[in-house]
């Protein structure tokens, strides 16, 4: 039978202790249960395995469009080859999860446009390959502009009442033409597609280097490509 030092021992109780990780009650009479020589390495070892534990799951907890602002989807969309895509050196493995998580915030207010764009085309290529979902679609479209131009030729800004009644109507029949084509599919499986290619293409892109100009005054500027 193997004999672990008392250090070994505990890294083992931690590891295979998913009640300890979570009670802080449990904690602290594990702790107290403990000779007060080794107490310290052992509160060492805990928070170390609650730090990786929690630096493993960062990627699932982390809201990608957190540092996303509006005025990211007002600037150019960049070069698709020499911006977005560039070279195989552009890209590399994040060293750690950390450095992952920044790349997909710094990386996503960046390219927005192209991965709003990127959206839009896996969304129309759903609706390619389930035309009744398309058909839906163009339906509802077709049906609003049609109660627009009615509303404009009867004048129903003067019947208020009238025109929320045919909104309401018009909503209700937009719902069930929605859901009978499955539109409602294909615009679930474009966001997912283009949210996993948006996380991998941003977590694996490599951060631009800040670039240093001198300007005429001999100051340095830091500027961003």
């Amino acid at each position: 039978m193997q004999v672990l030092n008392p250090i070994e021992r505990y890294k083992k109780e931690i590891e295979s202790s998913t009640e300890l990780i979570l009670n802080s009650t449990s904690i602290l009479v594990q702790v107290s249960a403990i000779p007060r020589m080794h107490r310290l390495c052992y509160v060492c070892l805990l928070c170390k395995y609650r730090n990786e534990e929690a630096d493993a799951n960062v990627l699932f907890t982390f809201n990608p469009f957190a540092k996303l602002r509006y005025d990211d989807f007002s600037a150019d969309t960049l070069s698709w080859t020499s911006g977005l895509v560039e070279s195989l050196d552009s890209y590399s493995l994040p060293s750690s999860n950390s450095q992952a998580k920044l790349r997909v915030h710094e990386n996503v207010k960046r390219y927005a446009r192209n991965y709003a764009s990127l959206f839009v085309l896996f969304f129309a290529c759903s609706l390619y390959q389930k035309l009744l979902a398309l058909v839906g679609l163009i339906s509802c479209l077709a049906l609003w502009d049609v109660l627009k131009l009615c509303g404009e030729c009867w004048g129903l800004e003067q019947r208020p009442v009238i025109k929320q009644s045919l909104i309401r109507i018009a909503q209700c029949v937009t719902a069930v033409i929605l859901f009978c084509t499955n539109v409602q599919m294909a615009l679930i499986s474009a966001i997912a597609v283009s949210y996993a290619v948006m996380i991998l293409h941003a977590s694996f892109r490599k951060l631009t280097p800040s670039k240093q100009s001198t300007s005429k005054d001999g100051n340095r500027r830091i500027l961003r490509s």
